[in-house]
């Protein structure tokens, strides 16, 4: 159908929704939160074949089918490409010019199945004669986007949504930098005139296609003032490599570029554009496991393998967020094959935190909605739909196949969004300035705060790293919900020494100014990070009092706790340390540690690389002794020795990084194993295969500590423990032997420990395992941040702080274990 007699105003009735729970924001101009696209690219590929994706998938023969099958499931708004290449006639007179009878076809369509479609209106693919890098290109586009808005004007209930072009600023990537679109060659080699940088060509593509959307714009509100804009970008991530670091400041400067299309319609770059903050209306970010990656090198930050230093979705939404100020949507997003289920499961609890944190957006685009061949290999399918496509040479060419594992995992976050609101406040930051890098595994603080970042936005910051690089910070994501940031400078001073704080506090101050941290709760685990305090502006300062080896430094370091005790807000006792604390705060909010007993008992969790596993395992005879912990200076490296010598036949298991403690220093034995740091899966399988196990502390040093993490960890497997010193959780659970000999002696006597002693043992240990998890510390350590965060000025209420009182202590059988304890 050609242009004429199409903008004829519709009025059309809507199918009630699957089921009675809210399918979209109120505020959003959005029919359903949930969306599906379909893939619409209609440009001329690298090898000269043109693409017409609608057709080529079939959609275009099914729309009715499609459109019916997305609205039982809760997709009620689909985005859909008119496609400009399509539907304008080079050389047609005037009124003949422009086609829409297709997009007609899918607004009829999607109006019998109540969908509502977001217009797409160049997807890469352009007319013969319009050529992206002349004048004459931005004027085309404006006359495009005029009789596009006036044939649709009126096809929907809700105002029209129009993208302009998709994608800018990987579509002037692609131009410039590739051969993905046809007749383009890598034209940044072709185009760039001698002592230009690299880059210039890309730039110019990018004005070009600013431009053309800002003429787009402006024709689609003269036609049809009450539509709406989204625009649509890539949202990505670039990083140093790791023997590199000294681009550090480059990856940033690179981060940045995928915000200058946004940039330039704003007219905060390039104002000679005409752009303006009124042409940002809606944004758009597609999200893929690839779009995190090393400068230079190119290498992905692999989703799948966990890479440390891939950021979370929600912080890069809330970046977008913070820049611009305007409503979001995720309007790409899924992965391939049997990841589908797990990506949406993680993307969408990623959507949901960012709600939380005060980041609107207002909805989740599954794209593509239904498979589509590669753009350059039409016999390769993606697999990366809610439906697969059988291939069109097969029996049933083009048959829709639902993928029920990801239809499953899509029904169980509808069940979860747009139900949870977004905030009307951002969550608090809460920042962690450790003593410990984040690195090291199983720390208390790894526990509590991996679990507040459910309430708050948690960023851990390392003990600064010396690197000869200018001073930066990496950043990476190590669990759900918590941010790391890793400061590199060049003093060669370790961890917070004096020496690092001057070029520290210009570090942290830059983050905070650049992130929008505003009067973030600031929690310090050691007394030498006081002097940073001042540059984070904190609205509440947490002392967690937990680092017992820090005071044997000596005076100067008990003087630096003194002034933190006195300064902070808010103060928590960890094991060992609330008798000390007390008398100078009587107010600190005793915090044990805890265990996460699901994770410990045999069998409860399976091994990623069951193959590690099998390799450790067969090199180690039984019976097996084992610890699993930091091998640093609280070890008795002699006692393990003597432990090892004194029955060649048992074999003694010593797990966990060594951090304190020359590898050289440690003692050799063919029956004694160092096996490094383990993956929390393997460790868990290891400490499982263990008859006893150990806590072979120096004396003195553990009973400081009162309840080492191991120990709790220990009992939680159900494994008799031997100890050098008393565990106050536990009580006589733990056999304590103060002396060498008794400790070997008591080893031998568990490893033939009769049933019914064994039996009262774990009973006794599975009470105290059960009055120490660490989600009710968590819960402790909110409820205590919270009430004190109430005493603020202008706080509305003062929880009760009773319930903060010294924890139970579990009740233990005195005579569970029968060995001699001299």
């Amino acid at each position: 159908m050609a242009e004429g007699g199409t903008g004829r105003a519709r009025a059309h009735s809507h199918p009630a929704p699957v089921d009675a729970r809210p399918l979209a924001d109120a505020a959003a101009p959005f029919r359903s939160f949930w969306m599906g696209g379909f893939e619409g690219a209609d440009h001329i590929n690298g090898l000269g074949v043109p693409l017409d994706m609608v057709r080529g998938n079939g959609h275009l023969a099914q729309l009715d089918d499609d459109y019916r099958r997305l609205a039982r499931i809760g997709l009620r708004t689909v985005r859909e490409s008119i496609g400009w290449r399509l539907a304008e006639r080079s050389g047609a007179p005037p009124r003949q010019r422009f086609d829409f009878s297709r997009a007609l076809r899918m607004a009829d369509a999607a109006a019998r199945h109540g969908v509502q479609i977001l217009w797409t209106l160049m997807h890469y693919g352009r007319p013969d004669d319009v050529d992206v890098y002349e004048p004459g290109f931005v004027d085309r586009m404006g006359e495009y986007a005029a009789a596009a808005a006036r044939a649709l004007r009126g096809s929907s209930a809700e105002p029209a949504v129009y993208t302009p072009i998709n994608e800018i600023s990987f579509y002037a990537w692609a131009v410039a930098d590739t051969e993905l679109f046809h007749p383009y060659r890598r034209e940044s080699e072709r185009r760039r005139k001698p002592g230009e940088p690299p880059g210039r060509v890309g730039v110019m593509v990018k004005r070009h296609l600013v431009q053309a959307s800002l003429r787009a714009i402006a024709a689609i509100r003269a036609e049809d003032p009450g539509a709406r804009i989204l625009h649509v970008e890539p949202i990505v991530r670039q990083v140093a490599p790791q023997h590199a670091l000294e681009l550090s400041a480059r990856a940033e400067e690179a981060d940045t570029h995928q915000w200058q299309s946004w940039d330039m319609h704003a007219g905060r770059l390039m104002p000679e554009l005409g752009g303006h903050p009124d042409t940002l209306d809606l944004l758009g970010v597609n999200y893929y496991h690839d779009g995190q990656w090393e400068i230079e090198t190119g290498a992905r930050l692999q989703w799948h393998l966990r890479d440390p230093r891939r950021l979370p979705f929600e912080s890069l939404l809330q970046s977008a967020w913070k820049r611009y100020r305007r409503p979001l949507v995720v309007t790409e997003t899924s992965h391939v094959g049997v990841g589908r289920a797990q990506w949406i499961d993680e993307a969408s609890a990623a959507v949901e935190r960012a709600r939380r944190m005060g980041v609107p957006v207002h909805g989740i685009c599954l794209y593509p909605v239904v498979d589509r061949p590669d753009w350059s290999n039409d016999q390769h399918w993606h697999r990366s739909g809610v439906w697969d496509v059988d291939p069109p040479e097969s029996p049933t060419p083009l048959r829709r196949r639902l993928n029920l594992g990801f239809a499953k995992s899509i029904r169980r976050a509808q069940r979860r969004l747009p139900a949870a609101p977004i905030a009307a406040r951002a969550m608090p930051h809460l920042l962690v300035l450790s003593h410990w890098p984040w690195n090291l595994p199983r720390q208390r603080a790894h526990h509590l705060l991996a679990r507040l970042a459910e309430h708050y936005q948690v960023v851990w910051i390392d003990p600064p790293a010396h690197a000869a690089v200018p001073p930066c910070v990496q950043r990476g994501s190590p669990c759900t919900g918590v941010e790391l940031l890793r400061p590199l400078t060049p003093v060669e001073a370790p961890g917070w020494a004096d020496a690092q704080l001057p070029v520290l506090r210009d570090l942290l101050a830059r983050y905070v100014a650049t992130h929008a941290v505003a009067e973030p709760i600031v929690w310090v685990t050691t007394p030498l990070a006081l002097p940073l305090v001042d540059a984070l502006r904190p609205r509440t300062l947490i002392y967690d009092a937990i680092d017992v080896a820090a005071l044997a430094q000596g005076e100067p370091m008990q003087r630096h706790e003194a002034a933190l005790l006195a300064r902070a807000d808010l103060v928590f006792a960890g094991p060992g340390r609330h008798v000390e604390v007390a008398p100078t705060r009587p107010d600190a909010v005793a915090l044990p540690n805890g265990v996460d007993a699901a994770s410990w008992r045999g069998g409860s969790r399976a091994v990623h690389d069951s193959g590690a596993l099998d390799a450790i395992e067969q090199r180690i005879g039984r019976p097996r002794l084992g610890f699993a912990g930091l091998v640093d200076e609280r070890i008795d490296l002699d006692l393990v020795a003597a432990l090892a010598d004194a029955d060649p036949s048992r074999h003694v298991v010593m797990v966990g990084p060594i951090t304190k403690a020359a590898p050289a220093a440690l003692p050799r034995r063919p029956n004694l194993h160092w096996l490094g740091a383990q993956p929390d899966d393997v460790l868990a399988a290891l400490v499982d295969g263990w008859d006893v196990c150990l806590l072979p502390f120096e004396q003195g040093v553990g009973a400081r500590r009162g309840e080492p993490i191991e120990a709790l960890e220990f009992a939680a497997a159900g494994k008799p423990i031997v100890a050098t010193n008393a565990v106050a959780t536990l009580g006589n659970a733990v056999a304590t032997c103060t002396d060498r000999d008794a400790f070997i002696a008591t080893c031998r006597a568990l490893l033939a420990e009769a049933p019914a002693a064994r039996e009262r043992r774990n009973a006794a240990l599975d009470d105290a395992v059960r009055h120490h998890a660490w989600d009710d510390v968590a819960q402790r350590a909110q409820a205590a941040i919270e009430a004190q965060l109430a005493r603020l000025p202008g706080s509305p209420s003062q929880p009760d702080l009773s319930s903060l009182g010294p924890p139970r202590a579990a009740a233990v059988d005195t005579t569970s274990i029968d060995t001699d304890r001299r």
